[in-house]
């Protein structure tokens, strides 16, 4: 990627990787640029854990440049791996296993001949055997994020969703709302789900000092269970360039997603769901919200996107819980 200096002053820049699911090298750069001035740099995205047995498969990942100035820009891009082993080749192998194990079997002397009697031997006709059609995604991890609650109406609908279809979900919560109804909190921690920070008063986190950011924070914490994930989303994406150094002095990981229906704009149940299920991928972060408005759209479509890709095979864990 090419890094250009575009202010009317020199500027220092730093570059980071950013996915769940790979790995960078180099992890970070940071470069000083002149006014007009520009560089290029290489990053070389790794998946952490390649596939054994598959097909190519694809990994989202983002690049931030983060200016001194303030002035932050994402980049997103996808870098594909293929298995060490195709699934034909697996095939392969596992029939010339079998083929071994039946010669060295067949080839084996039997120690005790079971003489025949008069007494005739009973037939059993055995029952046919079933074999379940496999699911395309069967144990394949998905996360479900939900921003700007709790809600008394849309986060009770969206726990008995989730409930329905057994799958765990993580909450942003905004500290304000937390403290006005801790009885919603108290429901999201007894259904297994993680609860995490998303500021105190849903304000940009952007430009403020160290102690304001601790303030947010602090301020949140009261307000959640004492067991709340140490992570943070900030609110409308907007970060500063000491955002996450701040962030980490409090022991706070940034997280960010992979698929974003824009669900707060109230776009329709049909566009939720067809963006969420046209996206989606292996170990994807689903951004949705619980608060802020009216999210009957939002509520309507998790049911079928739950039911849908629950019959694929994909299962539905929260974040932040290592």
């Amino acid at each position: 990627m090419r890094v250009k200096n575009l202010g009317y002053s020199d500027a220092s820049f730093i570059i980071r990787g950013r996915s769940r699911s790979i790995n960078f090298e180099p992890v970070k750069e940071e470069i000083e640029l002149k006014a007009g001035q520009s560089k290029t740099l290489a990053f070389r995205p790794q998946p952490s854990s390649p596939p054994l047995i598959g097909i190519e498969k694809y990994y989202s990942f983002r690049i931030q440049v983060q200016s001194s100035k303030g002035a932050s820009q994402i980049l997103k891009g996808k870098v594909s791996i293929r298995a060490r082993f195709s699934i034909r080749q697996a095939f392969l192998l596992l029939i010339l296993l079998l083929f071994s194990y039946i010669s060295v079997k067949a080839s084996t002397p039997k120690v005790l001949e079971i003489l025949a009697t008069d007494t005739p031997t009973p037939t059993i006709t055995p029952r046919p055997t079933i074999t379940p059609t496999p699911r395309p995604h069967e144990g394949e991890v998905l996360y479900l994020s939900f921003d700007d609650g709790p809600s008394l109406r849309w986060t009770e609908d969206i726990l008995n969703i989730l409930d329905k279809y057994h799958a765990k979900a993580t909450f942003f919560i905004i500290g304000k709302k937390a403290k006005e109804h801790p009885e919603v909190i108290l429901a999201i921690e007894k259904g297994g789900h993680s609860i995490a920070h998303h500021g105190w008063s849903h304000s940009s986190l952007n430009g403020i000092g160290f102690d304001a950011f601790t303030s947010e924070v602090y301020l949140t914490n009261a307000a959640l269970p004492n067991n709340a994930a140490l992570c943070i989303r900030l609110p409308y994406a907007d970060e500063g360039f000491y955002t996450e150094d701040y962030a980490a002095n409090l022991g706070l990981e940034i997280i960010w997603w992979d698929i974003d229906p824009l669900d707060w704009q109230s776009p329709g149940q049909e566009s939720i769901e067809d963006t969420v299920l046209s996206e989606i991928f292996e170990d994807a972060i689903i951004l949705l919200h619980d608060g802020g408005g009216n999210r009957a759209q939002t509520v309507a479509a998790l049911e079928n996107i739950l039911q849908e890709l629950s019959g694929q095979g994909y299962r539905f864990e929260a974040l932040c819980n290592e």
